[in-house]
């Protein structure tokens, strides 16, 4: 998995933290004696896991643009971004 996220640590947050999520979702439903409330907290825990690894992913991937931009902006030649007159 380290591979597939591009060894970016923000984004294997988010997908540690939803998988952690997911495993937590599932108690509610094994302990509670009230079916349709353990339900409604098991979705509520789901809901917060998505915008978790939704919010880790969205950060990753502008960690991931800005290290693109600073790596071209490195293989530039000097100069080359000054304004020809």
């Amino acid at each position: 998995m380290w591979w597939l996220a591009g060894a970016c640590a923000r984004t294997l947050t988010g997908a540690v933290g939803t998988v952690a999520g997911g495993i937590l979702s599932l108690i509610p439903l094994i302990v509670m004696g009230d079916q349709d409330a353990a339900l409604r907290v098991s979705f509520a825990i789901m809901m917060v896991t998505v915008i978790w690894l939704l919010s880790w992913v969205l950060a990753g991937g502008i960690r991931a643009q800005q290290l693109a931009r600073e790596a071209e902006r490195a293989s530039e030649p000097l100069g080359a971004g000054a304004p020809q007159l």
